[in-house]
């Protein structure tokens, strides 16, 4: 997940980039839109009739849309001497701007953007990824020194929930093989992502009831992991990938052999118990393979 400096954020606060937006600063959250997703559906006409066959429905995120209104009052000239920078540590429109802009990952492929927020719904700490959008800005006559300015901004989701910030981890080693993941404490369901700490040869990794399968999924790594090193194999979206921690990284998705599915069937619903097993040679007390896991939530 993309990362940057995080701020302890209180309920109503939001945070982009360095920028923190929403109660007790400057930069004042009117109103949170988020928009309605759009249906990528399968249907077909029955033929000679007024009816519809449905098939296999999809969603596409769609945005969020913002209202701001940015603060930059003047001091009464009997303090100003007094607080000469009083809103020097205070992020102006050109600062909110310039975050909207997102020149860092632009032009990057598939690189993602996140904002965090603080639910007035239930005051949980969550992220949001995608990229910025739009963003239009309005100078009200009312304050003819440019006091306030309002803010119209989108931002492009990248799916349809919110994450928890804290991953969650249960391990698997020689000791402890099986395993099992009781839910999660989220509202929807969770990808996962695995990291394989050597040595382990050739390890096989068995998920039982995972979303949407019938059947045991079987991540079969035809890999020989040596001691030290580690490899991540990641089925959430913003990271969807097999690389080793090398300097740079092997990117290792040929290694994935057998019936191994497509990395998109890693995630399990957040009320469901998985049941995981590990079988591996060449372990050692070092072998490890860690599950790890966000809570996913349904609402802002």
């Amino acid at each position: 997940m993309p990362t940057t400096y995080f701020r302890n954020l209180i309920p109503g606060q939001w945070q982009i980039g360095d920028i923190v937006m929403g109660r007790g600063t400057n930069i004042l959250v009117e109103s949170i839109v988020a928009n309605p997703w759009d249906i990528e559906n399968q249907d077909t006409r029955r033929a000679r009739s007024d009816e519809i066959n449905f098939g296999k429905d999809s969603w596409k995120p769609t945005t969020i849309e913002f209202t701001f209104e940015v603060m930059h009052n003047y001091l009464l000239p009997e303090f100003a001497g007094s607080k000469p920078n009083f809103w020097h540590s205070m992020p102006s429109i050109v600062d909110l701007k310039r975050e909207w802009r997102a020149n860092e990952v632009r032009k990057v492929y598939g690189q993602l953007k996140p904002i965090y927020m603080c639910s007035k719904y239930d005051e949980k700490v969550k992220v949001i990824l995608g990229r910025t959008g739009q963003f239009a800005e309005f100078q009200d006559d009312m304050f003819d020194k440019g006091e306030v300015v309002k803010v119209t901004a989108e931002f492009r989701r990248a799916d349809t929930y919110s994450y928890s910030l804290e991953q969650n981890a249960i391990a698997l080693n020689q000791a402890n093989p099986d395993v099992s993941i009781n839910g999660t404490n989220g509202e929807a369901p969770s990808w996962i992502k695995m990291l394989l700490k050597g040595p382990l040869n050739h390890p096989i990794i068995t998920l039982t009831n995972l979303l949407d399968a019938d059947e045991p999924i079987v991540i079969d790594f035809d890999y020989n992991i040596p001691s030290g090193k580690i490899i991540e194999i990641n089925g959430e979206p913003w990271a969807r990938r097999v690389v080793s921690n090398d300097n740079p990284p092997l990117s290792l998705p040929a290694k994935l052999i057998g019936d191994t599915p497509y990395l998109d069937r890693l995630v399990f619903d957040f009320n469901r118990q998985v049941d995981i097993e590990l079988t591996a040679g060449g372990m050692t007390s070092e072998s490890e393979v860690l599950m790890v896991w966000r809570d996913t939530y349904e609402v802002l």
